[in-house]
């Protein structure tokens, strides 16, 4: 391929990303890759992929795919870069694996790559300060909402149920990615990726845990330091106290003990009630 030079024709992310995985892989012998964006804009995808690490350039179509684009929902409120600085930290030589023609087998979802995904997604939900490696995503959404002045559920991360099935979606357009040059790849059937099928149509799978209680509404936590009693706003609403309030549903604060037991009953009651 000496003296070879490619120009692809997009403006699409989705095709500069497998471009620089393809150049730092399969094609890495290729002189020069360009991708034309506009009519006189040109990026040198060679010299991308060069500066990127090449295990960096081997995880970026998961890291791509996991962090957001147009076939994949999306962790809320966290940006490309932030991804991109952070998985620089943590160690995911699964997710740089995944998918590549050269692994055998290249098209297995490994409890490695679940568990190094989550790993990125609580690297990139934090501060380097912070210390969450040992903790669960159910943790760390209380944590956040705990220290966040807004309530909205989408500044949360996931669930632990939600971000399985958003996963495993991400895995299906990274194969997807490094297989465009085979015909025919065998992916397996999009029910194995969080996906269902029904009457032609695809639909991903919603998580079968509830984002929130059903008897908790979601703009209510109190503000009492102690007693919970008859000022209490969750009292006067009749709802329970939880771990959202102020009294964090603490037996050593709040009265209403009973109602920490009611949330998670029902918790546990939603759980099997989705499967």
């Amino acid at each position: 391929m000496k003296g070879l030079t490619v120009i692809i024709h997009a403006n699409d992310t989705d095709i500069i990303v497998a471009c620089i995985y393809y150049a730092a892989t399969l094609l890495r012998d290729l002189p020069e890759m360009w991708v034309r964006t506009t009519q006189s804009s040109y990026l040198p995808i060679h010299e991308m992929a060069s500066a990127l690490d090449p295990t960096q350039s081997r995880a970026l179509p998961f890291i791509h795919s996991f962090s957001e684009r147009d076939t994949t929902s999306y962790p809320f409120f966290t940006g490309k870069k932030t991804w991109l600085t952070r998985s620089k930290e943590v160690d995911i030589p699964a997710l740089e694996d995944f998918g590549d023609p050269d692994k055998s087998p290249p098209y297995t979802i490994t409890a490695e790559v679940i568990s190094q995904a989550r790993d990125l997604l609580v690297a990139v939900s934090t501060r380097k300060d912070d210390d969450f490696k040992e903790s669960g995503l159910d943790e760390l959404r209380v944590h956040k909402f705990l220290n966040n002045e807004s309530t909205l559920l989408k500044l949360l991360p996931p669930t632990e149920d939600a971000i399985l099935f958003h996963i495993k979606r991400a895995a299906l357009v990274t194969l997807m990615d490094k297989t465009s040059h085979i015909a025919r790849p065998e992916l397996g059937p999009y029910e194995d990726y969080g996906w269902s099928q029904a009457d032609d149509k695809l639909t991903p799978v919603p998580s079968t845990k509830l984002a929130w209680p059903e008897q908790m509404t979601k703009n209510i936590s109190c503000g009492c330091t102690k007693g919970c009693n008859r000022n209490c706003s969750c009292n006067k609403k009749s709802i329970p106290c939880y771990i959202g309030c102020h009294c964090q549903g603490s037996p050593h604060k709040c009265s209403r003990t009973w109602c920490a037991a009611t949330f998670d009953d029902s918790d546990t009651t939603s759980d099997s009630d989705g499967q």
